[in-house]
């Protein structure tokens, strides 16, 4: 726990020609940290500049919950689950299997590249998915109540470059609870 600063779990690659690919955040309790329970950065991406590779890393299995918001220029709207920021493209972003609560946003995708996002239980009560950039494959995930995102009670989706159809009507039995009993 780190109620000061930082994120639970961070991956970086936050300049030209930084690689951080291919890794997996998997089966862990996340709670309580200052910035996003994990983030993935990259800050700088010049033009000529050798490219940068955040490509291919899954985030699976995770209890997220209380964490802070991210700040500076990967800044998110208020206390985040997830946050994936990157001024160059990151492809092939796995979330899945994770159960996000006591946050305002659960994921936010912010970079031009894509994420697949599924069977997530995203019950934070405010935005479930925010994508200021990029595309974001969201269909298959629980927003916090039967009806899909935006209706009464459940978690919204923050852009229409989300494709949040079709949506789980009921929590994902299978999502870890950090020993909380089931969600």
């Amino acid at each position: 726990m780190d109620t000061q600063g930082g994120a639970g779990i961070g991956i970086f690659a936050p300049g030209p020609g930084n690689m951080n690919f291919g890794n997996r955040v998997i089966g862990n309790v996340l709670e309580d940290n200052g910035h996003p329970g994990v983030t993935m950065h990259n800050h700088a991406a010049p033009a000529g500049a050798p490219g940068i590779n955040l490509n291919d890393n899954m985030i699976v299995g995770n209890y997220i919950s209380g964490n802070g918001a991210d700040t500076a220029d990967a800044m998110t709207a208020g206390p985040t689950g997830i946050d994936i920021y990157s001024v160059a493209p990151a492809y092939g972003t796995l979330v899945a299997e994770n159960t996000i609560v006591n946050e305002a946003v659960d994921v936010v995708m912010n970079n031009p590249g894509s994420t697949e996002l599924h069977f997530n239980n995203l019950m934070g009560g405010g935005v479930g998915v925010a994508n200021p950039s990029g595309m974001i494959n969201a269909g298959m995930n629980y927003f916090g109540c039967a009806g899909g995102p935006g209706a009464t009670g459940c978690s919204t989706v923050g852009s229409a470059a989300v494709s949040s159809s079709p949506w789980l009507s009921a929590p994902v039995a299978t999502a870890p609870s950090g020993g909380r009993g089931r969600q």
